[in-house]
């Protein structure tokens, strides 16, 4: 096995995450893996465990991306082993591969992007300019959070702090005010980072960003 994954890892009480896994007999055999299996918490006797299904659709090839989704509702908060191996048409089961699944009872979010857009205003060869950014805050399943107050700042052509709270998609939007005016040939650099995310009963996991900072040259 070259690869075991659980997204997302940790988990909050009662959601599913998905196992994936790639089975590899290319070096040992160069069989067709025919079935996938996993245990959690302890490993049981071969071909009794859970099933993981081919992501294609097909066990045919002695390289197989296998997964399953694992429910974890009614499951106690806590770290579980989750075991998993394959089989291949010669009969073996490989050796088990393992990873640490955590049940939490605190939602964790995060930054899944930042949207810079803005506007130029023209008068003769001068120009003045503003940008926007929009903010798309998420949780470890990838669902938009509402609620939140996300903190940031411009730097660049605009400056200062600013903060705002995300709507039912899970966005929120910050505008400059207009720059003053410049010659048309002088660029304007906007940059929006993120600095803090903050609602009750939840953890802002900012190494789980996609974006923490974005810019736009106008």
């Amino acid at each position: 096995m070259t690869e075991l994954t659980a997204e997302p890892n940790p988990i909050y009480e009662g959601n599913s995450t998905t196992l994936r896994a790639v089975i590899d007999d290319s070096n040992t055999g160069w069989s067709t893996i025919i079935a996938a299996e996993y245990f959690v918490g302890s490993i049981g006797e071969n071909g009794t465990g859970i099933p993981l299904s081919p992501l294609d659709g097909l066990f045919d090839s002695p390289v197989e991306t296998v997964y399953a989704e694992v429910n974890v509702t009614g499951w106690s908060l806590g770290n579980y082993t989750i075991y998993v191996h394959g089989r291949d048409a010669a009969g073996y089961w490989g050796n088990f591969s393992s990873l640490v699944l955590v049940i939490s009872d605190t939602q964790n979010m995060h930054v899944k992007s930042i949207d810079m857009s803005g506007e130029i205003d023209w008068w003769f060869i001068f120009k003045r300019t503003r940008a926007t950014a929009v903010v798309t805050v998420v949780d470890q399943n990838g669902s938009p959070v509402e609620g939140a107050k996300v903190y940031g700042s411009w730097s660049g052509m605009a400056s200062g702090s600013v903060e705002g709270f995300t709507d039912e998609n899970g966005q929120v939007v910050f505008t400059t005010d207009w720059s003053y005016w410049d010659w048309w040939y002088v660029d304007h650099t906007y940059t929006f980072t993120v600095t803090n995310i903050e609602l009750e009963g939840w953890n802002y996991t900012p190494e789980e960003n996609e974006e923490t900072s974005d810019s736009i040259t106008l």
